[in-house]
C-alpha cells in the first residue's frame, strides 16, 4: 500500500505512537469516510501520514478559530489527551486564550478521571479570566467527584478553601456535617 492510496482530503490525521503501537486517527468532516485501499500500513508509510499530521497540525495552528475547533473536535471525540496537547499548544501559540485552553485542559483531565489535576487547571483558568461562576461549577463538580469516589470529606473541604465564596458552600456544609 502506498500513501498515495489514502484519501485524506478535507481530513484531520493524529498519529500517536508509543513504543508498543502506532495509533492513526482520521476525523472527518461531513459524510465522507476515509478510504484506505489495502488493510495496512508500512512503518514508512505510518512516517508519512505523521510528517502530513504534522504539517497539519502547523496549519490548523496557523488560525485561531480553525486551531479551537479541532480541539474542541477532539474533545468531542473523547480524544481528551490529543486534546490537551493541541490546547497546550494553542495557549502557547495565543496567549489570550490561556484561559479557555485551561479550561478545556482541566476539563479533559476531568473526563480522564485526574479530578486533582482538573482542579488545577481549573483554578489556572480562573487566574487567567475564566468565569468565576463557570470555574466554580467545575471544581465543585470535580471536589464533588472525588468526594463521591472516596468519601474522603477532604475534597469537601478543599473546595470549601479554594472557593471560600463559592456558590456551592451550603452544600458542602450540608456534607461536612
Amino acid at each position: 500500500m502506498n500513501i498515495e492510496d489514502l484519501n485524506l482530503e478535507g481530513k484531520n490525521v493524529h498519529i500517536e505512537e508509543d513504543n508498543d503501537s502506532i495509533t492513526v486517527s482520521v476525523f472527518v468532516k461531513g459524510n465522507n469516510s476515509p478510504t484506505i485501499k489495502g488493510e495496512s500500513l508500512s512503518k514508512e508509510e505510518i512516517k508519512a501520514l505523521r510528517n502530513k499530521f504534522l504539517a497539519e497540525f502547523e496549519g490548523n495552528m496557523k488560525d485561531e478559530d480553525q486551531a479551537i475547533n479541532f480541539a474542541v473536535r477532539l474533545m468531542d471525540s473523547e480524544q481528551y489527551n490529543q486534546a490537551i496537547a493541541y490546547y497546550s499548544a494553542i495557549a502557547i501559540q495565543y496567549p489570550h486564550e490561556q484561559g479557555l485552553c485551561e479550561c478545556q485542559i482541566g476539563a479533559a483531565y476531568y473526563f480522564l478521571g485526574d479530578y486533582e489535576q482538573a482542579i488545577e487547571y481549573y483554578l489556572a483558568a480562573r487566574e487567567h479570566g475564566m468565569n468565576e461562576d463557570m470555574m466554580d461549577d467545575n471544581i465543585w463538580e470535580a471536589c464533588e467527584t472525588i468526594f463521591q469516589k472516596t468519601n474522603d470529606l477532604a475534597a469537601i473541604e478543599q473546595y470549601l478553601k479554594l472557593c471560600p465564596a463559592g456558590k456551592y458552600i451550603e452544600d458542602a456544609k450540608i456534607l461536612l456535617g
